[in-house]
């Protein structure tokens, strides 16, 4: 009925014999893997004292990755603007207004 949406048969024992032990947590066990360690007060401090740091500059100050930097920009709810768009291309108008001038 339900398709590739439908729960797989392997999860659905999983979760029975979960219940079936007591255990009705529906949330995610805590996963391994390397815990966080970059103080996200240290970041925005940086950035508070230079909006115009790059995540490269960041990343070269805290001696982390540009990606972890990235990573809490986004938790942090800071989002990347550009300052200005720049054609790759001129036309055939700005051909000839640069010639005007």
């Amino acid at each position: 009925i339900y398709g590739e949406d439908a729960l797989k048969l392997r999860q659905c024992q999983n979760w029975f014999t979960k219940f079936r032990s007591g255990d009705f947590n529906v949330k995610d066990a805590p996963r391994s893997g390397r815990p966080i360690e970059i103080d996200d007060d240290k970041i925005k401090a940086l950035i508070d004292s230079n909006r115009r740091l790059t995540t490269r500059e960041i990343a070269e100050n805290l001696n982390i990755s540009k990606s972890s930097v990235e990573n809490h920009l986004k938790r942090l709810g800071y989002i990347s603007k550009l300052d200005i768009s720049v054609p790759h291309e001129l036309k055939e108008i700005h051909l000839t207004k640069r010639i005007d001038i």
